[in-house]
């Protein structure tokens, strides 16, 4: 799932919330290349900023195929500290009970 800068417009094949584009990718990758294929787009992977967005997507990997076992946010940590692709704090989370689990 990538959602370019904010666009007027998404291409075909993507989806818009809240002034973002969004499309699911099928390639079972890891985070480093996925973020890398994002690029490629003109991209970056998800920053979920709150229930709403969290829900859309949600909804959005359900939707486009059957609910992908697995998929990359543009989450990751750093110095101890949990940071969003696009340079924002992350004041928003739903992580499942038990996470995250320092792997």
């Amino acid at each position: 799932i990538v959602p370019p800068a904010l666009s007027p417009q998404c291409q075909s094949g993507w989806r818009r919330y809240n002034n973002h584009c969004y499309k699911p990718m099928t390639d079972e990758v890891g985070w480093s290349t996925a973020s890398s294929r994002c690029k490629q787009h003109g991209a970056i992977l998800a920053a979920v900023k709150d229930r709403g967005e969290n829900n859309f997507i949600a909804g959005l990997i359900s939707n486009e195929s059957g609910m992908v076992p697995s998929f990359w946010l543009g989450l990751y940590k750093e110095s101890g500290q949990w940071k969003w692709t696009d340079g924002s704090r992350v004041d928003y989370t739903n992580w499942a009970q038990g996470e995250p689990n320092g792997s």
